[in-house]
């Protein structure tokens, strides 16, 4: 099967900016597209492109490998990766909606872990919490 223009880029793309795990086949690229929107205007950030690695082991590098190094860079545009979520994964995120704004309006540090958990810290302390109903309780309470 043929690579397409986008899978043949990003295949090029990710081993200069990972280039610790470039291996000897590299990163190969299963699938690969650009989402509907059109082409960006210039001066806009680039169109967002949704990738399927051949190998899970690369998918699960190129996201370690993205956290660990911060800012990841594409002409002078921040670049952000994503693991992808199956529809109950994202059904439960964004469950958690109206507890994270309430943690918000506390002005609580939060953050949503994988799968789908949310933690959040008060006086240095972390909470966990699996169901949205617990973690608004909690700031009801604190």
């Amino acid at each position: 099967m043929e690579t397409t223009p986008v899978e043949q880029c990003l295949e090029a793309w990710m081993p200069t900016v990972f280039p610790g795990l470039r291996g000897e086949e590299g990163i190969q690229v299963d699938r690969a597209h650009r989402t509907p929107g059109g082409k960006p205007k210039p001066g806009a950030p680039p169109c967002m492109f949704i990738a399927r690695l051949l190998q899970y082991k690369d998918k699960l590098n190129v996201l370690t490998a993205a956290h660990a190094q911060g800012d990841v860079e594409y002409n002078g545009n921040r670049i952000f990766f994503y693991p992808d979520y199956g529809t109950a994964t994202e059904k439960k995120h964004r469950s958690f909606m109206e507890a994270k704004k309430k943690l918000q309006e506390h002005r609580l540090v939060y953050a949503l872990l994988p799968p789908a958990r949310l933690q959040g810290d008060v006086r240095g302390k972390r909470h966990f919490f699996d169901e949205p109903e617990e973690a608004i309780q909690f700031t009801e309470n604190t």
